[in-house]
């Protein structure tokens, strides 16, 4: 029999709200409790889809694991010790990386939709990170299976073809620009920055229609 997966959607930015939608509370509790109440009798588990893992890149480094336990055993509702004490880790080397850092900065933009027509083909996807620059944008792919390549050459092709992709409609988008491209395995973690070359090799071909871009791990 198959296992059921909901999912409670709380990345968005509350514009309209005016404040942190998923933390006001409500007798008692907050909001993103009540909608996984309400959501549990329907599904085996549930994963809440959240943006920047509960603003941890924005608290001093020395608070971050603890927050991380916290959120991931509250609002995320990990009840697996040992998942969250994994999952904390893997964050945790991301986030003290400075080779990392602009990437969850101020000016990275998460979960970013982007769309172009590359010759005659329709090219649209959700990236994980977008850094715009005035010279170089840098788009970054976030791949979280526990398999890590150990070089370039070890990189799936479907993950090369999708950054290639992406690669192509940025460059649409922001013709003055350069652009980077580059993969995060968050097990590793290990950051590969694709070179111009391989890129232009798996560059999408040029037949009508739309190629739109799923999100493999």
């Amino acid at each position: 029999m198959s296992r059921v997966l909901g999912a409670v959607l709380a990345g968005g930015q509350s514009s309209r709200f005016g404040s942190n939608k998923a933390a006001a509370t409500l007798d008692g509790r907050d909001l993103l409790h009540h909608a996984a109440d309400r959501l549990r009798p329907h599904v085996d588990s549930i994963v809440v889809v959240g943006e920047r893992m509960g603003g941890l890149p924005d608290l001093p480094r020395a608070d971050r694991a603890d927050a991380a336990e916290r959120w991931l055993a509250g609002a995320a509702g990990v009840t697996d010790a040992s998942l969250r004490q994994r999952v904390t880790r893997d964050a945790m080397a991301i986030l003290d990386d400075p080779v990392f850092a602009d990437l969850f900065g101020p000016e990275a933009l998460a979960e970013a939709p982007i769309a172009a027509v590359v010759g005659t083909q329709v090219v649209a996807g959700t990236v994980d990170r977008l850094c715009i620059g005035e010279t170089i944008v840098r788009v970054v792919d976030f791949k979280t299976g526990r398999r890590v390549p150990q070089t370039i050459d070890d990189i799936p092709v479907y993950h090369r073809r999708q950054m290639a992709a992406y690669a192509a409609a940025l460059a649409v988008i922001f013709p003055d620009r350069s652009i980077e491209a580059a993969l995060l395995y968050t097990a590793g973690p290990k950051l590969f920055v694709l070179p111009a070359d391989l890129l232009a090799m798996h560059k999408p071909g040029y037949g009508t229609g739309e190629q739109s871009l799923s999100r493999e791990a």
